[in-house]
């Protein structure tokens, strides 16, 4: 009897979504932030892995191909400072406001030529300009094949 609650007892803990963190380097440019990751069967845990193991990898290209050349330092901290949480969070709500204003310009069609026609083409230009800006800045901070391994970047770059 004690041994069938053991078995059953095991049974529940596999059963369990399995978490795992991982922490990225303290002095990398994610500053040390934490991923939890919910695993709940082996072909998921395995994906992952891989998943890791590439990253791990890329990380270990990206340390190689540095160097102590002053372009190379300047390309690490501007990936640094492209990298940083706030920095992303900025570029994110850009985003959402450049999606309110474009329903806020299908909502009100502006005539050709008045003067809210001229400020959502103003802010048109200006979101062009900075979301060209970031991914120059993006493109020029990430190596090449992890450039466009990545599908957000492809994304964006169409």
């Amino acid at each position: 009897e004690e041994e069938e609650a053991r078995t059953n007892r095991t049974n529940d803990i596999s059963s369990r979504r399995q978490i795992v963190n991982i922490f990225s380097d303290v002095e990398g440019p994610f500053f040390g932030r934490s991923y939890p990751i919910r695993i709940s069967s082996k072909a998921q845990y395995e994906l992952w892995a891989k998943k890791i193991h590439v990253a791990v990898q890329n990380a270990k290209e990206i340390r190689r191909c540095a160097s102590t050349t002053a372009y190379a330092r300047a390309v690490q901290g501007a990936s640094m400072l492209f990298h940083h949480e706030i920095i992303q969070i900025t570029f994110g709500c850009l985003i959402g406001l450049n999606f309110a204003v474009n329903i806020a310009e299908s909502e009100l069609i502006p005539i050709e030529g008045s003067t809210a026609a001229r400020v959502f083409k103003m802010f048109d230009y200006a979101f062009t300009g900075i979301f060209a800006f970031e991914l120059v800045w993006n493109m020029l901070v990430t190596p090449f094949k992890m450039f466009w391994n990545n599908g957000w970047n492809v994304f964006d770059f169409v």
